[in-house]
């Protein structure tokens, strides 16, 4: 509950890794590769078509340096320009089919479609990566943000362990607190609440004293 929207994702992702990892799935390059794509210095020759961009090439030919199912990948890209655009131009290309052996490839190892993914289309990644922990935990509760329970929350907390709530710009927890108080039945009379600004600090001691003890609740 304490990890921050944007990070939820990037949290699944790593332990989806992880978990591959154990289970003796995962290809340490590979994951490496995708983490940093290609850090290397050295020149490479240009690229080959225009619409592609200077690093995705870089990518591509640091990917084909691995060897392996991508030991073609540079003559494969180079030699089928017209299908590896027409993937390229697809509005979910993390959905489409894609060029010659690579469909295969891919849909037998979910995780190399995020290396092109990354190579071709960097805006689509965090969709692919989505698609990507939804099928290898095949469920999609692990890239859903779950309602805070603020019942549960309460159930950890006591009158020595303080809430505390990490806002984003915009996020106003006020109304959810107070929905609380009437369902545990504390009654809104015992509820104290300050917008703590500039000069608050003496009302701020005053309410947490006076709660402590007369066991009201205090929202600052």
């Amino acid at each position: 509950m304490g990890i921050f929207e944007t990070h939820k994702l990037m949290f699944s992702f790593q332990m989806t890794t992880m978990i591959m990892d154990g289970e003796e799935e995962l290809n340490r390059e590979e994951l490496d590769f995708f983490l940093k794509g290609n850090t290397s210095l050295d020149a490479i020759e240009n690229k080959p078509f225009k619409w592609m961009s200077i690093n995705g090439w870089k990518d591509i030919v640091r990917l084909n340096e691995l060897g392996g199912a991508w030991a073609t990948l540079v003559d494969d890209v180079r030699d089928n320009e017209k299908q590896w655009k027409a993937w390229y131009d697809c509005i979910a290309p993390e959905e489409a089919e894609l060029p010659g052996k690579y469909d295969d490839m891919c849909r037998g190892d979910k995780f190399k479609l995020l290396l092109l993914c990354r190579i071709f289309r960097p805006d689509r990644v965090v969709n692919a990566i989505k698609r990507f922990i939804i099928e290898r935990m095949k469920n999609d509760f692990y890239v859903k943000s779950p309602p805070i329970v603020y019942k549960k929350v309460l159930q950890q907390s006591n009158e020595k362990t303080p809430i505390v709530f990490i806002l984003s710009p915009g996020a106003d927890p006020q109304a959810e607190v107070q929905n609380l108080i009437e369902e545990v039945g504390i009654g809104m009379s015992k509820f104290y609440f300050l917008a703590l600004g500039q000069g608050m600090e003496e009302d701020a001691k005053t309410y947490i004293e006076r709660g402590a003890i007369r066991g009201h609740w205090v929202m600052l």
